[in-house]
């Protein structure tokens, strides 16, 4: 009696299923990899979603459209820590209040410790008829 199958003996086929068996585990060694570079990836997409975003802007104010505000807004979803705002140019009012520029004011000149998701701080920038003429 003939020791073969489909014209293989025992010891070819299981020198196949060996090589089977060590291509599987490159396989199974690339879609590990791949899987955690996926997950770097996902997981730094995260952070920077989540991430606090700090706007400054000049908007008017909540008592009347004729006067602006100077607006620190986090629209992020963190915490912001120890915000610095520097402006370039300096801000400047069209009739400067003696002794309170506005440049003066604190979290103009002194960094800001927190700033949570939606706060906003928020000083009167100018007023628009002043500003226009």
């Amino acid at each position: 009696m003939d020791d073969t199958f489909w014209g293989m003996s025992a010891t070819g086929w299981t020198a196949y299923y060996t090589l089977l068996t060590a291509g599987l585990l490159l396989v199974a060694i690339a879609a590990a990899l791949y899987a955690r570079n996926q997950v770097q990836i996902a997981r730094a997409a995260q952070r920077e979603a989540t991430r606090p975003y700090i706007i400054v802007t000049a908007e008017p104010s909540p008592i009347g459209w004729r006067v602006m505000d100077l607006v620190i807004r986090n629209i992020g979803q963190r915490p912001a820590y120890n915000v610095k705002v520097s402006l370039t140019p300096e801000p400047v009012r069209a009739n400067e209040t003696p002794g309170a520029p506005i440049s003066e004011v604190q979290w103009l000149r002194e960094p800001i410790p927190m700033l949570a998701p939606g706060q906003e701080l928020r000083t009167f920038y100018d007023a628009m008829e002043e500003r226009l003429n």
